[in-house]
């Protein structure tokens, strides 16, 4: 194509809806699609609409849809959290590298600004697939680890544990350049040795909205 015709296609992609839900009164299902992790007040409206239906119509199950989710911002899963009775919540930690020192960023408990007036006490479920990323692979990861829903489908594309924010420096005599990780990130769950959010209900990505036990 074109660079014209790229340029199109990537406008209408940017105007393309990145947060949207639907709700199924037969089944009770509230599904949430978040094609991306932009926390805005798009997103923030969305889900304040989408729960106060949910409340109205008294749902009993909620799915949020990451399979095409490839990351951005990690506080869209706050935010989620805020319309679940929780008072607290384990979120991902690192221990960072100074000098020689290796000091442990906190505890990563968080107190939940919970919005009391639309809180749900239902079914939680989040749809994953490889294609799951980044922050959305955190937002499945905090779900996970806290215990405050079910896994559908396949593990995200990357994993819970990890090292990155590397310094770069060179050798002084033969110039070469290395790439050193200063941080070792750590899942919400730091009992949770596994590397990647492995699914609960175990299943195709693709089908795996037909296989939430409504």
């Amino acid at each position: 194509v074109s660079y014209e015709e790229y340029m199109e296609a990537e406008k209408k992609a940017d105007d393309s809806p990145f947060v949207c839900y639907d709700i199924d009164e037969e089944k009770s299902l509230a599904l949430l699609t978040l094609k991306s992790c932009r926390y805005n007040d798009v997103y923030k409206d969305t889900l304040h609409s989408m729960f106060t239906e949910v409340k109205d119509k008294g749902i009993k199950n909620v799915a949020v849809d990451l399979r095409n989710n490839g990351g951005g911002n990690s506080f869209v899963v706050n935010e989620f959290i805020r319309y679940l009775d929780i008072d607290e919540f384990l979120e991902p930690t690192k221990i960072q590298r100074f000098g020689p020192f290796m000091i442990d960023c906190g505890t990563g408990r968080m107190k939940n600004r919970k919005y009391e007036d639309l809180l749900f006490d239902g079914n939680v479920y989040l749809l994953t697939a490889p294609y799951t990323f980044s922050s959305a692979m955190m937002f499945a990861e905090i779900i996970k680890d806290n215990g405050l829903g079910t896994i559908v489908g396949e593990a995200p594309g990357n994993v819970a544990w990890s090292c990155g924010e590397n310094t770069i420096f060179s050798t002084p005599e033969a110039g070469i350049s290395l790439y050193i990780s200063t941080s070792q990130f750590k899942r919400a769950d730091r009992d949770n040795k596994e590397l990647l959010v492995l699914p609960d209900i175990e299943c195709s990505s693709e089908d795996a909205l037909e296989f939430i036990p409504y």
